[in-house]
């Protein structure tokens, strides 16, 4: 099924953190960018690397924002001080 492991390892990074959020690029469909709230911690870092390198298709790209979600330009609520990392 065409998509299918994309759709297992958006399943699995909410089931480890429910508050995630997942973006695909639309100009680069296998680009990927994930806001965890929580700061990284050893732990939360394998539990993460472990899903990716289970469930994430290969050729795909993942860059992980930890804490400080990255600044939207439109979407006020991403644009905040000290609280915004940069992408």
């Amino acid at each position: 099924e065409v998509g299918a492991s994309l759709r297992i390892f958006r399943k699995g990074v909410l089931i480890l953190y429910p508050d995630a959020m997942l973006y695909q690029i639309k100009k680069e469909p296998k680009k990927l960018l994930l806001y965890i709230r929580q700061a990284k911690t050893d732990t939360n870092g394998c539990q993460l690397q472990f899903v990716q390198d289970m469930f994430l298709p290969v050729g795909f790209e993942l860059r992980v924002f930890w804490q400080y979600h990255f600044g939207i330009i439109g979407a006020e609520g991403t644009m905040k001080l000290d609280e915004m990392a940069l992408y």
